[in-house]
C-alpha cells in the first residue's frame, strides 16, 4: 500500500519514494512545519519488532545526529513510530561513486581516484575521531554532490549497519556489511574498528583505478578466502606510489594499515605530484544539451578529526547494485556524473581551505538537494 502523503511522527510527511534496497525504502519528505525537504529512510519493518535492533537504533541516535562534517551526510532525526524506524537526512543533488565510475567507462584516472579518496578519508578521520566507524564503506555509499564542486564527496549510510547487529558475522552466520569490502579481521569475528574502514577504502580505491574489486569469487566463501589469504593483483600501468598506498590499505594485519588521516595525506601528496593541470568537476548535460563544467574549486584539505567538523548536507544513500553477486544485497541509485578538480595547494594551506569550505557550507546548508537515479 502506498504511503505517499502519509505523516511520519509529529513533524514529517512522506512525499514520494526515491529509492529502495535491502535496508528499506528512501522517501522524499518534508517537515510540514518548516517546509524543509529531506530524504527519509524507512528501515525494514521487522527491525521495529527486534528488541536488540530497536535498542541499537535508540542508542545510536544521539551520536549520529551530533556528527557533522562537510564530507558526511547529515542525520537530522531518527524516529520510532509503531512498526516504523526512520532516519531523516538532507537530500543531495548528484550521484553515487559507483555510478560515476561506470559512466566514466568503468574506471577512473589515478589522479581523479586519489583526489576523491582523499575526501573520503577526511570524512573517515572525523568519524574515527568521534570514536565511531562507518562499517559499510563502498562506492555505492559515497555520493558526489553536484552543488558542491569544492568538496563533492558525501559519505552516506553512516552507522545504519549497526542497527542490524553489533558484529560483522552474527551467530546465525549472517553478514552485516558488503562482503567484497570486508576486512579479514572482521570476517574472523573480531570487532569492526577504524582499520576495517581503511581496508574498505583501499578496496574502493582499487576498484576506482582497476574497474573491479580486488577480491572476487563465485560465492561468498571464495570472496572470504581471498580476503584472508590472497594478495591483491597489481593494476597494470598504475603509478608505483599509488600502488604502494593501496597495498598499505589492504594489509592483512590491521596494525599495518595507515589511519584515515595519514592515508588522506598520502593521497593528496600523490595528487599534488601527479596532476598536470586543474581537475574539473564534470556535471551532467545542461539544459542546452552540452556538458556543464563547475567553476574551479579549491583542493580539499584533510583536517584532523578534532578540528575538521562543520555543517554539512546529505541524503539517504540510494545506491546501485554492485557488480558481483557475492558482494551482497544493496540499495538502488544511479545518476549523473561527477569528475573532480582543482589545483592542489600545499599542506600549509589545508586548514585555510577547510575553513573556507565549512563557511560556505554554513550558507548553503539549508538548501535541499535531490539524488537522481
Amino acid at each position: 500500500m502506498s504511503e505517499d502523503g502519509a505523516p511520519l511522527g509529529s513533524r514529517y510527511r512522506l512525499d514520494e519514494p526515491i529509492g529502495e534496497g535491502g535496508m528499506g525504502v528512501v522517501w522524499r519528505g518534508h517537515d510540514h512545519a518548516s517546509g524543509d525537504v529531506y530524504a527519509i529512510k524507512l528501515l525494514r519493518p521487522e527491525l521495529a519488532g527486534d528488541p536488540a535492533a530497536l535498542t541499537r537504533f535508540v542508542r545510536e541516535r544521539n551520536a549520529l545526529i551530533r556528527l557533522r562534517h562537510p564530507g558526511i551526510v547529515a542525520v537530522h532525526d531518527m524516529i520510532v513510530e509503531g512498526d516504523r524506524l526512520a532516519l531523516v537526512m538532507d537530500l543531495v543533488r548528484g550521484e553515487d561513486l559507483r555510478g560515476y565510475r561506470l559512466r566514466r567507462g568503468g574506471k577512473l584516472p589515478p589522479v581523479d581516484s586519489a583526489w576523491l579518496m582523499a575526501q573520503i578519508c577526511a570524512a573517515l578521520a572525523a568519524v574515527h575521531g568521534a570514536d565511531m566507524v562507518h562499517r559499510d564503506l563502498k562506492p555505492a555509499n559515497v555520493l558526489l554532490d553536484h552543488e558542491r564542486p569544492s568538496w563533492p564527496v558525501r559519505l552516506a549510510d553512516f552507522g545504519i549497519s549497526r542497527v542490524f547487529d553489533d558484529t560483522t558475522v552474527t551467530s546465525a552466520g549472517r553478514i552485516t556489511g558488503t562482503p567484497a569490502y570486508l576486512a579479514p579481521e572482521t570476517l574472523e569475528g573480531h570487532p569492526f574498528g577504524p582499520a576495517a574502514d581503511v581496508y574498505a577504502a583501499g578496496v574502493t580505491l582499487y576498484e576506482l583505478v582497476a574497474g573491479r574489486v580486488p577480491f572476487r569469487g563465485e560465492h561468498f566463501g571464495a570472496v572470504m578466502n581471498a580476503h584472508l589469504t590472497k594478495a591483491p593483483e597489481p593494476v597494470a600501468g598504475l603509478p608505483a606510489a599509488l600502488w604502494s598506498v593501496i597495498e598499505g590499505c589492504l594489509a592483512k594485519d590491521p596494525g599495518e594499515r595507515p589511519d584515515a588521516e595519514t592515508l588522506g595525506h598520502r593521497l593528496l601528496d600523490f595528487t599534488e605530484t601527479a596532476r598536470t593541470g586543474r581537475l574539473l568537476l564534470s556535471l551532467p548535460d545542461g539544459p542546452a544539451g552540452g556538458p556543464r563544467r563547475a567553476a574551479p574549486s579549491s583542493q580539499p584539505s584533510l583536517p584532523s578529526p578534532s578540528s575538521g567538523t562543520g555543517p554539512g548536507t546529505g541524503q539517504g544513500g540510494v545506491r546501485d547494485t554492485d557488480e558481483s553477486a557475492a558482494e551482497g544485497t544493496e540499495e538502488r541509485s544511479g545518476g549523473a556524473r561527477d569528475a573532480v578538480g582543482a589545483p592542489a595547494p600545499s599542506r600549509r594551506r589545508w586548514l585555510v581551505v577547510t575553513a573556507a569550505v565549512v563557511a560556505a557550507l554554513a550558507v548553503v546548508g539549508a538548501a535541499a538537494f535531490v539524488a537522481f537515479a
